[in-house]
């Protein structure tokens, strides 16, 4: 599920007594939707149980069931029709459910781009279908103001632009992905840098989810290695299809990965998740993402080389490296100088034409 900024969409809400239909609103949208009590007067309210994400994703969310006091019923979301009022219940509160449908990005037939979403919250025991509009009055409030400090660009003369981005080009163009590792031992201070350039990265609202773990000790290394190649021979033995190993042929790998122990030191990147000290992240992966690409350009930049390697599941790299459930690995970067006889695949990058499009 794609992560996005907005809190929990369970919190607040207020509880509907005897929910009437609504008229439509006439903004062509369809109707709204609302949960009132189920069931007959003085016996127990229903529980909804929600799937997750519904408001995030701005999808048609969903209701799997309501439960009462010893018996499972269907819920009124099961029942509804295009256009239609569900109307349940006994004697008591009727339940009326009538629903916008969620915004699109596009718009359409059945959606709108204003951002509206539908939101499941509960109150009191008893759960309702609320609808909120975040785009009222944005327009109208001007952001909270927030802490500043003046910017320091790297101010290059124009006519020298070009020439920087060609000339860092043809450093990054000498790239590769090494696998023979020499045991020469690494400058000090080399790795500390380049975690600081990649920790430079954007975030998803600045919450900076990643944590670069340094194994450098022999013992811990070889742990690594066994662990790794005993998922590898799983996903080369039976895991991987056969289009995916087709695909990897051209590079000549294996399940057999020697380079974790011969690489002075191996990086293992980890994306950090909500847990007891650390916050709720946003676009993870593409934070992280972002920062590897710049801790393999400083590394690069240093004269080292790298392999990005991302064996499949990876729970296991908690145990080796020490972490808690909360951090989930997502890459492991073998760093150290290439081996003298040390030799790469003879394959070719997309030209520009292939990769850029100017519109």
């Amino acid at each position: 599920m794609r992560e996005a900024p907005g809190g929990d969409p369970y919190d607040g809400g207020e509880r509907v007594e005897g929910a009437e239909p609504e008229p439509p609103d006439g903004d062509g949208d369809g109707p709204v939707g609302r949960y009132g009590p189920v069931g007959p007067e003085g016996g127990s309210q229903p529980e909804v149980v929600a799937q997750a994400g519904a408001a995030r994703t701005h999808m048609r969310p969903a209701v799997r069931c309501l439960r009462t006091s010893g018996e499972q019923r269907p819920s009124p979301i099961d029942d509804y029709r295009a256009g239609e009022d569900v109307r349940r219940g006994g004697p008591g509160p009727q339940t009326v459910f009538r629903r916008r449908t969620a915004g699109r990005a596009n718009g359409g037939a059945n959606g709108h781009a204003d951002g509206r979403t539908a939101v499941f919250t509960a109150a009191r025991g008893c759960a309702v279908l609320r609808h909120m509009d975040r785009t009222a009055g944005l327009a109208d409030e001007p952001p909270a103001a927030c802490p500043t400090v003046p910017h320091r660009p790297l101010r290059v003369p124009a006519e020298e632009a070009e020439s920087r981005a060609r000339a860092f080009h043809d450093v990054m163009a000498r790239r590769r992905t090494v696998r023979d590792f020499s045991d020469r031992p690494l400058p000090e201070g080399v790795l500390e840098w380049a975690v600081r350039t990649a920790a430079t990265a954007p975030s998803g609202a600045n919450v900076q989810p990643w944590r670069f773990v340094v194994l450098t000790d022999p013992e811990r290394k070889a742990r690594l290695r066994a662990a790794a190649e005993a998922e590898e021979r799983e996903f080369y033995g039976r895991r991987a299809s056969a289009e995916w190993l087709e695909a990897l042929a051209p590079l000549g790998t294996d399940w057999r990965k020697p380079f974790l122990e011969t690489a002075p030191a191996v990086i293992v990147v980890f994306e950090v998740h909500k847990g007891p000290g650390s916050p709720r992240p946003y676009y993870t992966k593409e934070s992280v993402g972002i920062a590897v690409g710049l801790l393999l350009a400083c590394l690069h930049q240093a004269g080292l080389a790298t392999l990005t390697h991302t064996p499949s599941p990876m729970r296991f790299l908690n145990e080796v490296c020490d972490r808690p459930p909360e951090e989930r690995a997502a890459y492991v970067i073998p760093v150290g100088y290439p081996a003298d006889d040390a030799q790469v695949p003879d394959i070719h990058r997309k030209d520009l034409e292939q990769v850029m499009v100017r519109l």
